[in-house]
């Protein structure tokens, strides 16, 4: 008789549509969707991004909201390097056949993998050079000579010591 295997646990993400913390106009036509992550069934939900089906938006709100993002010394994407890449297994009860049951995260410079529950440190970088090996070993992102260089002289380059 084989032993009986705990089910893992393992990110879950949903949809949803609700109000956001600040927001002044709490009718039901005001709602806006709202993604959000959480690591394990007994975690919160985290929210990520809330958006709304009932505006428009036109070519330059995008140009003024990703020049805000990238510029604003008060947005965290100007002061912070992020990036997540979900982990995928097979999985026989998904439509798509895969199933995301973790996240791999570059912050800053550590490199932190959750597969599902659990954040573990893989490795914390020193040099802008280790970064640029973990985004390729990491992530499978091969940066460019001139992309490796952008990032000098920026708050978010690693300063070797």
């Amino acid at each position: 008789m084989q032993p009986a295997r705990r089910a893992k646990p393992r990110v879950v993400s949903r949809l949803i549509k609700d109000f956001i913390p600040g927001q002044t106009e709490l009718t039901s036509g005001r709602r806006l969707w709202i993604y959000q992550c959480r690591n394990s069934p007994d975690q919160p939900w985290i929210s990520f991004y809330a958006f709304s089906h009932s505006v428009e938006w036109l070519p330059a709100d995008f140009e003024i909201s990703n020049c805000y993002t990238g510029t604003s010394p008060r947005s965290f994407q100007t002061t912070t390097v992020l990036i997540v890449k979900f982990l995928l297994r097979e999985s026989k009860t998904s439509p798509t056949g895969e199933e995301i049951y973790g996240k791999r995260m570059l912050v800053n410079d550590v490199v932190k993998e959750n597969p599902g529950g659990k954040t573990k440190v893989l490795k914390e970088l020193r040099t802008e050079d280790e970064r640029v090996e973990a985004l390729k070993e990491y992530f499978g992102i091969d940066l460019t000579t001139e992309e490796r260089e952008a990032i000098k002289g920026f708050q978010t380059e690693i300063k070797s010591q």
